[in-house]
């Protein structure tokens, strides 16, 4: 048996430190799991003080690799196949490396005894928790292959989803770092030659130039210690972010900053709604799943909210009155749920509301990239221009006085 230190945070959101022992990392996650606990760093306590770090999810799979994971064990199961055929065909087919060695380990584990769900915890850094506790309720309730299904509707989306974010921030960065490159450029080596043109007239030469000037010769002098400086700048703004107070601050930021809020609250309510409508779909008990849905929203003003919400459920309050109160979920939301609970269709209107978002997002992000290209673009041609004419009117002027 290995000792295991960890820290996590349980369902309240409060930070815990502990040891455990179990036979490999594995064990040691899913029985932390189990007591709800969300995991954010284990250690291996080795011999003679030596310990190996090993984070979480280091090295997961993508959710474009879960879909393809879960669609093709949905068709499978589909087809007649048991689950030990399944993963079999599953092995032999082919996949990356690291997803065979989970498939092999969790074909011993079923040879042991154990259950699918139980077997696929072991390796969280392949399988997170909703796709272990909703295979856990697709073997409780006889759909698993219809829970895999669900489940690679779900990831592809996820995919989808996060392609789509990540797509219409390409071009803004390259936008962004070409502007810096040609900017260095500039400064170190194509004014500094023109600017040579000026030496002792610097009286006569109009203010844009004398500032041009003082920068460039600023920044030649002390180009590497501001490069430094930004880099630890960074560093510790980083660093700053990955405290308890900068996640914090961070997650309240994405909520408020006007740039951002509109497309965060979407992105949230739309991961939300569609996992709570995964989960309820395929029998997943309400307090159950907003345990499994804090563990899913990567917001912390979001999950205290939803864990405040959850504590009023227990009380006998209805769905849609603590959401109200989280400040997150808009009228349109709220009564779509509120209908959904009086119908007894709660996760069909969960499932609309995460597709209406779905396309909100796909929409709003369309629109911002739209806004933000031709806006960039301006910007850079107005640093460029300023530039240009401060140094042709100079020229012209010399020219003139020459003739």
């Amino acid at each position: 048996m290995a000792t295991f230190a960890y820290r996590a945070r349980d369902r309240a959101g409060q930070e815990i430190k502990g040891v455990i022992e179990a036979d490999q990392i594995q064990t040691a996650v899913a029985r932390l799991r189990e007591k709800g606990y969300i995991i954010t760093e284990i250690k291996e306590q080795g011999i003679k003080g030596l310990t190996l770090d090993l984070e979480i999810g280091k090295r997961g799979i993508s959710r474009k690799e879960l879909a393809n994971f879960c669609r093709q064990f949905a068709v499978m199961l589909k087809s007649g196949l048991t689950v030990m055929q399944a993963l079999h065909v599953f092995l032999r087919e082919g996949s990356k490396k690291r997803l065979r060695e989970g498939v092999r380990s969790i074909i011993q584990d079923l040879e042991r005894g154990k259950s699918l769900s139980e077997a696929m915890a072991r390796h969280p850094h392949l399988f997170p928790s909703l796709l272990v506790n909703m295979v856990e309720a697709g073997e409780a309730g006889g759909i698993l292959d219809q829970v895999f299904e669900r489940m690679a509707a779900y990831y592809q989306r996820e995919h989808e989803l996060r392609s789509k974010i990540i797509n219409s921030m390409i071009y803004p960065a390259i936008v962004a770092v070409l502007s810096i490159v040609v900017a260095n450029v500039l400064v170190l080596f194509v004014l500094p030659r023109f600017l040579e043109l000026f030496a002792g007239q610097e009286e006569m030469l109009p203010l844009s130039t004398k500032m041009i000037i003082a920068t460039v010769n600023f920044l030649q002098k002390y180009y590497l210690y501001l490069l430094i400086g930004v880099i630890i700048v960074i560093a510790l703004i980083a660093r700053f972010f990955r405290t308890d107070y900068g996640r914090s601050l961070k997650d309240r930021l994405s909520l408020t900053f006007p740039l951002v809020r509109t497309v965060s609250k979407k992105i949230l309510i739309s991961r939300f709604t569609r996992t709570m409508g995964t989960l309820l779909s395929c029998g997943v008990p309400l307090m159950q799943s907003f345990d499994i849905v804090k563990k899913v929203i990567h917001n912390g003003v979001m999950v205290a909210g939803l864990e405040r919400a959850q504590n009023s459920i227990r009380e006998g309050r209805s769905l849609s009155d603590p959401l109200e109160e989280t400040g997150i979920f808009p009228p349109m939301v709220l009564q779509m749920i509120a209908v959904g609970e009086e119908s007894g269709t709660l996760e069909q209107m969960m499932e609309r509301v995460a597709a209406i978002y779905d396309y909100e997002v796909e929409q709003t992000l369309s629109r911002l990239t739209s806004l933000v290209e031709p806006a960039m673009i301006i910007f850079v041609a107005l640093i460029v221009g300023l530039v240009v004419i401060s140094i042709i009117a100079p020229m012209y002027q010399m020219i003139s006085t020459i003739g």
